[in-house]
This record gives structure tokens, C-alpha cells and sequence, in this order.
């Protein structure tokens, strides 16, 4: 991800093609699609492990 970052502020700043851009559009759709459902998983395993725990243990 660093990298994809480095290259895109160097195309950013030697100006950009259409086809870079439309790329470049897509990962960024792509990182928040599947970075919702990863945040989702993260609180619903946490959800699980407190009452697994149950109410008394906190």
C-alpha cells in the first residue's frame, strides 16, 4: 500500500493519464468495499467474546 501511495504522488505531480485515473478510482472503491465488512468482523468478534465471557467476568 506505501508503494501504491508513492507511485500515485508521482503520477499526481507528472500529471495523470485517463486510464491511470480510472485504476487508480477502482482500488480506492475496492479498499473501502472490503475494509467495512473487516471493521464489521472486528466488532462482532468482539461482540462474541464478551458475552462468551458472560456479564459477571467484566
Amino acid at each position: 500500500m506505501k508503494d501504491e501511495r508513492c507511485r500515485t504522488a508521482v503520477v499526481d505531480v507528472s500529471g495523470d493519464f485517463p486510464q491511470e485515473a480510472a485504476k487508480r478510482a477502482k482500488l480506492l472503491r475496492l479498499h473501502r468495499h472490503v475494509a467495512g465488512p473487516e471493521k464489521d468482523n472486528a466488532f462482532l468478534v468482539a461482540r462474541l467474546c464478551t458475552q462468551k465471557a458472560g456479564p459477571g467476568s467484566l
